[in-house]
């Protein structure tokens, strides 16, 4: 069942109107294990610079209480944070992708194929951080059983994660 839409509202920055033709959201849709690929290098992108760090420290003499109490360790910490709030916030509002779904070719958008708004992606990336933590990672296994691929923020924002590239089809 194809999907005609063209949703006049959605304008974007160039002033175009988008239009996406035939849009099939199961077509695309992500595999459960390419969406767990990217959060895997989403968790190892963030944990992998205070363990750098800590290493650091640690090379650099520190033990015990003055590992943990090293400006190594602090910088480790606060820069992992910031590359995740990066990669799990601005990232997606700014491009529909995380370095993790970046890595691995996959995108955010709307059931019918267009871009999310600002307010939906913001909200879309809280309510899964939110049902992540509160479920133990439960919300995020529902797009492994389900036919559509989404997970419980997914359903709620109206979003779908595909892996499929959108590019204009050349016009004759």
């Amino acid at each position: 069942m194809a999907v005609n839409a063209v949703n006049p509202e959605r304008v974007r920055v160039s002033g175009h109107v988008e239009r996406v033709v035939d849009f099939v959201p199961a077509a695309v849709s992500a595999p459960f294990a390419l969406r767990c690929g990217a959060l895997l290098a989403e968790y190892l992108i963030v944990i992998v610079i205070p363990a750098g760090f800590r290493l650091m420290s640690r090379a650099s003499g520190n033990d015990g209480a003055g590992l943990i109490n090293s400006g190594f360790n602090d910088i480790g910490w606060l820069t992992g944070l910031l590359i995740g709030f990066v990669s799990f916030l601005l990232m997606p509002v700014a491009t529909g992708k995380t370095f993790g779904k970046m890595a691995t070719g996959l995108s955010i958008v709307m059931k019918d194929g267009t871009e999310p708004s600002i307010k939906r992606m913001i909200a879309r990336q809280l309510l899964a951080g939110v049902f992540f933590v509160l479920t133990v990672g439960l919300s995020f296994l529902l797009s492994a059983l389900n036919k559509s691929g989404r997970a419980l923020h997914d359903y709620i924002v109206g979003t779908v994660v595909i892996y499929a590239d959108k590019r204009p089809r050349p016009t004759n």
